[in-house]
């Protein structure tokens, strides 16, 4: 369910008060999609690209080197990482090869699900324009599936 939407840049995100931030990731891997990275694994990081992505820019931080390791995933699984600060929970939501994103809603609302069973604490979402500006051009259904999920959301659009 849906607390709060805010209307904030990608950096803002990082200062929240709550303990768990989710972040979305492709199904391909980090550095699958140039915004994000590269396809090269022995490429290195340029502020240009990562500043694109709210993953990105937790890789060019080094808050999440972790990321740069995740592989590819399937829809609806779940990478989580913890730190001294924040519990990071990247769900993958979304595939490269499906240029609408029409499974989106469907991933995001049963990734939430199974987060939402590990916790009850507010978290925050940073949706990212990537998933919203693709979602067969309706970025309610985003919205839709966080809404009707288990998990306690605030929204960074």
């Amino acid at each position: 369910m849906i607390l709060e939407k805010k209307y904030n840049s990608l950096e803002s995100i990082l200062l929240t008060l709550n303990k768990d931030i989710i972040i979305s990731l492709n199904t391909n891997g980090i550095y699958a999609y140039p915004p994000c990275g590269y396809n090269d694994l022995n490429s290195q990081f340029e502020v240009k690209d990562a500043v694109k992505s709210f993953t990105g820019l937790l890789v060019k931080v080094n808050i999440l080197p972790e990321l740069r390791k995740t592989g590819i995933k399937k829809l609806g699984d779940i990478v989580k990482i913890e730190n001294n600060e924040h519990t990071y929970w990247g769900i993958v939501c979304y595939d490269l090869n499906d240029k609408l994103r029409s499974k989106s809603p469907i991933s995001i609302e049963q990734c939430l699900n199974k987060i939402a069973t590990e916790t009850k604490a507010p978290a925050s979402f940073y949706i990212g324009k990537e998933i919203m500006n693709k979602q067969e051009n309706d970025s309610s259904l985003i919205l839709e599936a966080v809404q009707k999920s288990d998990a306690k959301v605030l929204v960074y659009l």
